[in-house]
């Protein structure tokens, strides 16, 4: 979806084809990723100059996808978690570099390496050494509202004294010396969030980005 993306900006507002030669383009990346579906919108200075929607929503009951299509909004909210830990340190609440067990009320370390601190810095570029265990398939909620906050899921997953924490929840490398993709991570920088700012992760979202938005 992000690739599509860039498609439809560059396509639109670098090289100026034609509209026809947009569809074709993002009907074949679809193709090629196997997406049911695609909608898409861009807005410029605050008006929609352009916005459609290919493909079906429901393949059993043939029902085209419209810009009215609901669509999981995963990993895009990585984005908003980026942004509510960088305002956090801008307002001086959150350090990037600095140990955090200083926001939060009980220890995380990589069992293979305790020594080692885990930063801020480290969880939002995916070098924290901590990896989505099987068990993170479990506190996904599609469709719905998650059904276990945050400071829940962070004791049990990464606290020593967690129902679900185990040495498989991290990587046998050093903290800052590894690479990989990590929900978990990501889902903690929302609680740090929730721990420096005495406020829940989608009321400080809602508060301080979607609502100025």
């Amino acid at each position: 979806m992000n690739k599509l993306f860039v498609f439809v900006f560059s396509f639109i507002f670098v090289t100026g084809i034609s509209q026809t030669a947009l569809d074709i383009a993002i009907q074949d990346e679809m193709s090629l990723e196997n997406l049911p579906s695609v909608s898409a919108v861009i807005v410029k200075n605050g008006e929609i100059v352009w916005m459609k929607s290919y493909g079906q929503s429901d393949i059993g009951n043939n029902i085209l996808a419209t810009p009215q299509t609901p669509y999981l909004l995963a990993s895009v909210s990585k984005t908003f978690t980026a942004a509510a830990a960088m305002q956090c340190v801008e307002s001086g609440l959150l350090d990037l570099d600095t140990d955090i067990d200083t926001y939060l009320p009980f220890s995380i370390r990589n069992p293979n390496h305790p020594s080692t601190p885990i930063t801020t810095r480290m969880l939002l570029t995916h070098s924290a050494s901590i990896t989505d265990a099987a068990v993170v398939d479990n506190y996904y909620a599609y469709g719905t509202d998650p059904v276990i906050s945050l400071s829940d899921m962070a004791q049990r997953y990464f606290s020593t004294s967690g129902s679900d924490y185990s040495t498989a929840n991290f990587l046998s490398g050093q903290p800052a010396t590894v690479y990989e993709y990590s929900n978990m991570g990501n889902a903690l920088i929302g609680y740090i969030v929730e721990a420096v700012t005495g406020t829940l992760f989608h009321e400080y979202c809602d508060a301080q980005i979607f609502d100025r938005l």
